[in-house]
């Protein structure tokens, strides 16, 4: 794989804590044992592996690959003596157990009452952080969240669905917190479920006009002559936080399949990319959400059946789009119901006459010509199996906190378009 696509990720050197390998060489090691995995998922066998065999093929070699090694760091069979039962595995930094691991059979289908357990002889022994796994699946919970037992679990990973060396990175990277190095540098997953709470809190507040953070912002502005609204100040940040760089474009030959509306897997019916090859279409999601007393599919029927969206002036990516785009609609309550691809580009004012709701929205509004509008014949919701499947969660829990992806007009990736449209069945 490729090494230099894996930063250290907490800012110093694995060599600098003597780990037997290199967070490069634990990622080829672990990538090397998931393939071993996924053949045997795939091919499926008469004999499925008992817990012994699952944990001597695959986890134990994660485990050492994440640094686990030393006599005393990594302790088996560990007794618990207020219940008299044994955790399978526990993993201690400087003499202090940080995660217990329960290991169950490759079969076992991982349940509450397996975690619950768990969570209870942590919580005995006063360790953080429980993994529940079956070799395939790891879930990760947080024992001192004072929260039911549902919501101490911080993140589960899927270790067999990988289907690209991006989505694998995506993976371990995740997993890589549960490393030696990540608990000798930091704070292993408590780095990271701090950092996620910070970025759900900044983008929240500060994309949510009625917040006190930007009725803040909006009064400072205003004191330096600035006279804005609080929905301006907010969607200035929306357009900073919520929208992601522009993906680079995949590239195109006279041969492939993305030249041909209706071949392959990668076309997208009604949908086909500009006629100029050179320069491949982008791929939008466009939230709708419910006004002036009409649905958020109300609203949708409205605007494409005139064959037009309306974005507002200072709508996010309103000057990126371009004819040959393809937009996929998300209406807020019900997921992804249409697809359009753009005739022209939003600079055109929506006029009174041709207004598609009875009652015209406040400030001005651009018109995006659309052609080719296709209804989907059952919306796509964007559950979280969904999202785990999404280039656009690469490295984020599919659990946690996802409206940022609906709050705004948002860029895809070609697969993710496919995905949300109902198109893609791959899986991360």
């Amino acid at each position: 794989m490729a090494f230099e696509q894996l930063g250290s990720g907490f800012g110093r050197d694995a060599a600098d804590y003597h780990l037997a390998v290199s967070k490069a060489e634990a990622a080829d090691s672990i990538q090397e044992t998931l393939r071993s995995l996924k053949t045997l998922l795939r091919e499926g066998s008469s004999a499925s592996p008992s817990e012994a065999d699952t944990r001597v093929h695959f986890i134990d070699p994660i485990l050492r690959a994440l640094g686990w090694t030393a006599l005393g760091e990594i302790q088996r069979e560990v007794y618990v003596r207020d219940t008299k039962e044994f955790i399978d595995y526990t993993l201690s930094v400087n003499g202090q157990p940080r995660i217990a691991v329960e290991a169950k059979r490759l079969s076992f289908k991982l349940n509450e009452a397996a975690a619950g357990q768990l969570i209870q002889y942590c919580a005995i022994l006063g360790i953080e952080w429980a993994v529940l796994t079956n070799g395939a699946e790891w879930r990760v919970y947080h024992q001192f969240a004072q929260v039911p037992l549902a919501e101490k679990l911080l993140f589960r990973l899927d270790l067999a669905g990988w289907q690209s060396e991006p989505q694998y990175i995506a993976i371990f990277e995740q997993l890589w917190l549960l490393s030696k190095e990540a608990f000798l540098v930091s704070d292993g997953p408590g780095a990271w479920m701090r950092a996620q709470k910070l970025d759900a809190a900044l983008r929240d507040g500060l994309t949510n006009p009625a917040s006190p953070e930007v009725r803040y912002l909006t009064k400072q502005l205003a004191s330096h002559g600035l006279t804005l609204t609080t929905e301006d100040v907010s969607t200035w940040f929306k357009s900073r936080l919520l929208e992601p760089a522009p993906l680079p474009a995949p590239p195109v030959t006279s041969t492939s399949p993305v030249n041909q509306p209706g071949r392959g897997p990668t076309s997208t019916p009604g949908v086909g990319p500009r006629s100029d090859a050179s320069t491949p279409s982008s791929y939008w999601l466009v939230p709708a959400a419910p006004q002036k007393g009409l649905s958020a599919m109300e609203c949708l029927r409205e605007w494409l059946g005139h064959g037009m969206w309306g974005f507002g002036e200072s709508t996010p990516s309103r000057k990126a789009l371009q004819a040959g785009d393809c937009m996929c609609f998300y209406a807020v309550g019900t997921g992804v119901v249409a697809t359009a691809e753009i005739a022209g580009a939003a600079d055109t004012l929506v006029e009174p006459r041709e207004w598609p709701q009875s009652t015209p929205q406040g400030g001005p509004t651009y018109k995006i010509p659309l052609r080719d509008v296709r209804w989907l014949e059952t919306p796509v919701k964007v559950d979280a199996s969904l999202r785990s499947t999404l280039e656009t969660f690469a490295g984020r829990d599919a659990n946690g906190p996802w409206s940022w992806l609906v709050q705004t007009t948002r860029r895809l990736s070609p697969a993710d378009f496919r995905r949300l449209t109902g198109q893609g069945h791959e899986t991360r």
